[in-house]
This record gives structure tokens, sequence and C-alpha cells, in this order.
């Protein structure tokens, strides 16, 4: 029997490219994969560049404060003009840390997705059979 037939008939194991069809399932594996690591790319890109005009943001913000402090004898003046600095440089550091939550979140699908197109058979496991457990073994 030749290599061919042996792999059309299955008898040379059950790793998951095997078969008659390997170069396409590769070629479309690979494809995909190429297009999940662009999709990463420009998720990411668009994640730092709001990152970066946040951080320009917080710059300017923080001149700002200090020109406006500067020469400040009014102590009231003063806690205002910290309480609001305080309050635009917290509300960037949550946005800082809900679009990295997002991202991550993001990322975890799209190589969960990864692995499901090189892997098809560790996308959908069959259920595992449970062991009976001590006391039921022990009845």
């Amino acid at each position: 029997m030749t290599q061919q037939a042996k792999l059309e008939k299955g008898q040379l194991g059950v790793w998951p490219f095997v078969g008659p069809n390997l170069a396409n399932r590769v070629q479309a594996a690979s494809q995909t994969w190429v297009e999940e690591q662009e999709e990463c790319r420009e998720r990411t890109q668009k994640m730092l560049a709001a990152w970066m005009e946040r951080r320009q943001e917080a710059f300017a913000s923080a001149l700002h404060t200090a020109e406006r402090l500067y020469g400040c004898r009014d102590m009231a003046a003063i806690a205002a003009i910290y309480g609001e600095w305080l309050e635009s440089s917290t509300r960037r550091v949550m946005a800082d840390m809900s679009d990295a939550r997002e991202e991550a979140l993001t990322l975890m699908a799209i190589g969960q997705r990864s692995l499901a197109g090189l892997m098809p058979q560790a996308a959908d496991p069959a259920p595992a059979e449970k062991a009976p457990s001590r006391r039921a073994a022990a009845e």
C-alpha cells in the first residue's frame, strides 16, 4: 500500500493535518493566521494612538495647571485647580485601563480563533468521561 493510500485511509495516525488536503489546510490556516495578525496590528495601533493622545492631553493639562497655579495665593483656588487636574488625570488613567482590558480580551479571542484554525479538534473537544468519585467507587 502506498503512503498516499495509507494517508487517505487514516492509517498513519491522528495528527490534525494528516490527510489528502494537507497543503490546502496549511495554506488556509496560514492565510487565516496572517489576517488575524493584521487585525491584531490594526487594533494595537488604534489603542496606542488613543494612549498617545491621552499622554499629550495629560502634558497639556499639567502645563495649564502649572500656569494657573503660578503666583496663585488663594488656597481655595489652589485646591480647586488641583481638583480639576486630578479629576482629568484620573479620567485618563481609567481610559487607559479600560482600553488595555478591552485589548487584552480581544487579543485573547483572536488567539483562540487562531488556535481553532490551526487545530480544528482543539476547538471542539469531545466531552471527557467523568471518572467515578472515590465515594461512588467505595459504595
